[in-house]
């Protein structure tokens, strides 16, 4: 079983991870649901959808495929963009202002992504070398 999972394609293991969630949540959570108070407008409803599909499914699945060809220490390092790119669509989507904290945590995150991926490309190429 354990052999079939890790020959899975990264889009069924991005379906399972999300229905597991899921199912976690609403185990966790039925209490607290009330039906009768889910009253959302159409634009909530379009961007719930956003977030499981966009964010989640198609996240999982382009996470995975970055495993698979680039090595999970590499894909790694972009999950930190996930703060920016939130942060632009707020500006863009929502009419947020920039702030200097704001910049300056993206600022900070950016050289982050920039000083471990180049980490990462030095001892990839001392790796070869040594060989």
């Amino acid at each position: 079983m354990l052999e079939k999972f890790r020959q899975a394609t990264p889009i069924f293991q991005a379906l399972g991870d999300v229905n597991r969630q899921q199912l976690v949540m609403l185990l966790l959570e039925h209490n607290s649901l009330n039906v009768n108070q889910l009253t959302m407008s159409v634009q909530s409803w379009f961007e719930m959808g956003y977030m499981v599909i966009g964010g989640t499914l198609i996240g999982y699945v382009i996470f995975n495929l970055g495993v698979q060809r680039i090595g999970a220490s590499q894909t790694s390092i972009y999950l930190n963009l996930t703060p920016i790119v939130t942060s632009l669509l707020s500006v863009l989507l929502y009419d947020t202002h920039m702030t200097w904290p704001l910049l300056l945590g993206l600022a900070y995150v950016l050289t982050d992504v920039f000083l471990a991926s180049i980490s990462t490309r030095k001892r990839r190429r001392a790796k070869v070398q040594h060989r």
